[in-house]
C-alpha cells in the first residue's frame, strides 16, 4: 500500500493493517471498508460518541495471539436446547439439523453496510477484517420456536465477525448471544449484526456478555424495521477492560414496535457501555427502553441513548429511562440520555437517575429480621428485577437472577457490608 490508510497508527492498529494486507478475497471491498475506518482509527475519549469508552488507550499494545489455553467451557445457555452457532478463530460453524424454515450460509463477499452505522468505525473494521459473514434468513411465516445460541468463543487472539439476519415477512426467531470469559490475557472481540425485519415479522434477542477483566469487546447491532415488525430486546452486561454494547433501531414502516430491557452488573474496575440509537422515520411506532446498572468497587457505567424522530415519524410513542445504582463511593456512572424531534404529534420522554441504596428502607428490613448483607441483597434484586421481569422465557429469566446473585456475593468485593453481625 504506497499511501498509508492510518496516520502514525498504534502497534495494535498497524496489526490490523497486517491482518489486511493478509485477506485474499473482496480485496477492494475490505479495503474501502478498512479505509472508513481509518478516517478516525480505533474509537478514542477525543470522539463525543467515545469519550468515555476509549479502545485506542485500553488497545495500546501489540495484538495478542491465540491462546490454546482459552477452552470453550460450558455456557450459561447450555441448558434450554438452542440451535447453537458458534464464531471462533476458525470462522462460524454449526451443527446438523438446521430448524425448518431457517438457512445458514457463508460468504466471502462485503456487503454493503446498513446506512445507519455506514460511518461507525468498528462497524467498518468488522466489514474489513471478518473472514466470512454468517448469514440467516428466516423464510416468510415461518416461526423458529428453538431459540438460536450465537456463541462467541474468545481466545485471546483479536476476533472480527459479521452476521446478516432477515426475517422475513411474518416470520419469527428467537436469538441468544453469548460471550462468556472469566480470566486470562487481554482479548478483543468486535461483532458486528444487521438485522432486517419484514413486515410483521417478529425478532427477540437475549444477551450475555462478560468480557471478563481483561477483555476489549464492541457488540453493535443494526437493524430496519418494516411496518409492525416486533423488535424485543433483553440484556445483561457483565463489562470488560472496556466492553460497549450498542444497538442502532432504524423505523422504516408504520407501526412497528421495540422493546429494549437491559441490565449492567459491573464490578472491580470494569466497564461497561451501553448505547443505543433509535430512528423514527415512519409513522405509529412505539420505542420502550429500560436500562439499569449497579455498581461496586472502582467499575464506570455509560449509558448513551438517542431518539431521532423525523418529521415523517408522526405519532411516535417512545420512552427512555436510565437508572443507575452505586454500591461503592469509587463507582462512576455516566448518564447521556438524548432527544431530537422534528414532528409535531409525538409523545417522547426520558429519564435519568442515580444514587446509592436507601438507608431508610434497609433500616426497615433490617427491623423485620433480615440481616444487612441480606437486606442489601434485597434491594439489588429489586432494582435490576424489573428487567428481568420483562422476560417472556422464565428459564432465561432465572438464569439472569442467579447470574446476579453470583455477582453480589462475588469474594472480591464487600459492598454489601459482609461485616459481622
Amino acid at each position: 500500500m504506497s499511501n498509508p490508510l492510518l496516520v502514525n497508527p498504534t502497534a495494535f492498529e498497524a496489526n490490523l493493517l497486517s491482518a489486511l494486507a493478509a485477506q485474499t478475497s473482496d480485496v477492494d471491498d475490505r479495503k474501502l471498508a478498512f479505509e472508513s475506518f481509518a478516517r478516525t482509527g480505533l474509537p478514542h475519549r477525543r470522539m463525543e460518541a467515545w469519550k468515555w469508552t476509549d479502545f485506542r488507550t485500553a488497545l495500546n499494545k501489540d495484538a495478542p495471539k491465540a491462546d490454546s489455553a482459552h477452552l470453550l467451557t460450558p455456557s450459561l445457555f447450555s441448558g434450554i436446547g438452542a440451535f447453537t452457532i458458534t464464531l471462533d478463530e476458525q470462522g462460524p460453524h454449526w451443527g446438523d439439523n438446521v430448524p425448518n424454515g431457517m438457512t445458514l450460509r457463508l460468504t466471502d463477499d462485503v456487503p454493503k453496510l446498513m446506512d445507519i452505522v455506514g460511518d461507525h468505525p468498528m462497524a467498518n473494521l468488522a466489514a474489513a477484517l471478518c473472514g466470512q459473514t454468517l448469514i440467516i434468513t428466516v423464510s416468510e411465516d415461518a416461526i423458529i420456536h428453538a431459540p438460536i445460541h450465537l456463541r462467541r468463543a474468545v481466545t485471546g487472539a483479536p476476533s472480527h465477525m459479521r452476521v446478516l439476519i432477515s426475517v422475513d415477512r411474518g416470520g419469527s426467531l428467537k436469538l441468544i448471544e453469548s460471550i462468556e470469559f472469566d480470566k486470562g490475557g487481554v482479548d478483543f472481540d468486535n461483532l458486528l449484526t444487521e438485522l432486517r425485519l419484514g413486515e410483521n415479522a417478529s425478532f427477540n434477542r437475549t444477551v450475555y456478555c462478560n468480557s471478563g477483566d481483561d477483555g476489549v469487546d464492541m457488540s453493535l447491532l443494526a437493524a430496519e424495521l418494516q411496518a409492525e415488525a416486533q423488535f424485543d430486546q433483553y440484556v445483561l452486561l457483565s463489562g470488560g477492560q472496556k466492553a460497549r454494547f450498542e444497538t442502532c433501531l432504524h423505523f422504516k414502516g408504520e407501526e412497528a414496535r421495540a422493546k429494549m430491557m437491559s441490565a449492567a452488573l459491573l464490578g472491580n474496575k470494569r466497564h461497561g457501555d451501553l448505547t443505543s440509537h433509535i430512528v423514527h422515520e415512519a409513522a405509529g411506532c412505539i420505542t420502550e427502553q429500560q436500562h439499569k446498572t449497579v455498581l461496586k468497587d472502582q467499575a464506570m457505567g455509560v449509558f448513551q441513548g438517542k431518539f431521532l424522530v423525523e418529521r415523517e415519524g408522526q405519532k411516535t410513542d417512545a420512552n427512555m429511562q436510565a437508572n443507575a445504582m452505586l454500591l461503592s463511593d469509587q463507582a462512576t456512572i455516566n448518564h447521556k440520555p438524548e432527544l431530537e424531534i422534528y414532528a409535531d404529534d409525538v409523545l417522547c420522554a426520558h429519564g435519568s437517575t442515580s444514587g446509592a441504596l436507601d438507608e431508610e428502607a434497609i433500616f426497615y428490613l433490617r427491623q423485620r429480621g433480615l440481616t444487612q448483607v441480606a437486606a442489601r441483597s434485597l434491594l439489588v434484586e429489586a432494582f435490576v428485577g424489573e428487567v428481568f421481569d420483562e422476560i417472556d422465557d422464565e428459564d432465561i429469566a432465572a438464569l439472569f437472577r442467579q447470574q446476579t446473585l453470583t455477582w453480589l456475593f462475588s469474594e472480591k468485593s464487600d459492598s454489601l457490608g459482609k461485616q459481622s453481625e
